[in-house]
């Protein structure tokens, strides 16, 4: 029987609400794949697939997920922020093979420069980027830096145009009750998996987020379900740039 850790862990107080939400989207995922697999949790907290379909489960989670969720063996590795100290460094870890937790710390200022970022304080930038805890971010540990996997997530909201509101450490049976709501689906454009437990909705143009994030908060208390959740705005983090102060300059025209 396999036993493979991958890059997803919860902070909330019901996990085992957490892992069971995972584990019949898992069973639906895998129905018609003739193999099985669960997930459970190692002794530092991250998911486990566990099964003779660890490996497939493994491949169509890579496929499902913006962030590779598999402890691979090249420099990339996908990450959740689990602090951010001062506005001076931003500290992340992941899972190594055998599941247990490493650490690493990657500075602001080299966050901004990877996004070509300035004329922004550094606790403006951690704002209006939402960098927080439990956000996943695609790092080169050996060269302390995110990899283009994140950057190109960031200029991907830039040159999208459209607010964000990030949902983290929500479970995918929780955000199909999300998404299948009226409510949500009129006043957002999609919902984009990044990892099993972090998504990011897409909010319709002259749409105003946060009564996006408040619909979405009361859709969570009505089912039980703890995410944090929080908005990006695209004005906020294009006025950074000199060149993408209009929206015409990504498509609006």
């Amino acid at each position: 029987m396999f036993a493979l850790p991958i890059a997803e862990r919860t902070w909330r107080k019901d996990s085992s609400k957490v892992l069971s939400d995972v584990n019949s989207w898992l069973r639906m995922l895998l129905e018609k794949a003739d193999t099985q697999a669960s997930i459970e949790l190692s002794d530092d907290g991250w998911f486990v697939v566990k099964g003779e379909g660890a490996k497939f489960t493994l491949n169509v989670l890579n496929k499902l997920c913006y962030y590779p969720v598999a402890v691979g063996h090249g420099e990339e590795r996908t990450s959740k922020v689990s602090g951010v100290d001062s506005s001076k460094a931003i500290h992340v870890m992941y899972p190594n093979e055998d599941g247990r937790t490493v650490t690493t710390t990657i500075t602001v200022k080299e966050l901004m420069a990877r996004l070509k970022v300035k004329r922004i304080g550094r606790s403006e930038f951690i704002r209006v980027f939402g960098i927080v805890e439990r956000l996943p971010l695609s790092i080169i540990p050996s060269r302390g830096t995110i990899s283009d996997l994140s950057v190109n997530f960031f200029m991907n909201f830039l040159k999208g145009g459209l607010d964000l509101v990030l949902a983290l450490d929500l479970t995918p049976i929780e955000a199909d009750e999300f998404i299948g709501s009226k409510g949500v689906s009129d006043n957002v454009v999609e919902m984009r998996v990044l990892t099993p437990l972090s998504y990011a909705f897409l909010v319709k143009l002259g749409v105003e987020p946060s009564s996006v994030k408040a619909l979405l908060s009361e859709i969570a208390e009505s089912i039980g379900a703890r995410p944090f959740m929080l908005v990006l705005r695209w004005e906020d983090a294009a006025s950074v740039f000199a060149s993408m102060r209009q929206r015409s300059s990504f498509g609006h025209e």
